[in-house]
């Protein structure tokens, strides 16, 4: 029995270890693993090449990502600060994490 969990458990790492490579070789901005506000980044550059460069008229679409930027910083912050990995919730758990968070960043509901 203890080889089976020795075993399940080095999957584990090594399925952590293979997910860790692949975000890093990923582009930060490209890449919703390292970048949980690239919808609203790119709703606020299509606003902009719409509205030939006019930053006043896409400016709610830039304090919706400034505000998608700050809540994920603030849960990447609050999760190191109580140990809890990977610092950045993975893609598939963001909706459940904005549920826990609402309460703290009320516009987020």
């Amino acid at each position: 029995m203890m080889i089976n969990n020795e075993t399940s458990a080095d999957d584990k790492k090594e399925a952590e270890k293979s997910r860790q490579i692949r975000i890093r070789q990923a582009s930060k901005h490209l890449d919703v693993e390292k970048n949980p506000c690239i919808m609203e980044q790119d709703f606020a550059f299509r606003c902009m090449d719409e509205h030939d460069y006019d930053r006043e008229k896409c400016s709610r679409h830039f304090q919706n990502y400034k505000n998608c930027r700050e809540f994920w910083s603030f849960v990447t912050r609050d999760r190191k600060r109580k140990g809890v990995k990977p610092y950045l919730p993975p893609a598939d758990e963001r909706e459940e994490v904005k549920k826990q968070y609402s309460k703290v960043m009320p516009w987020l509901k």
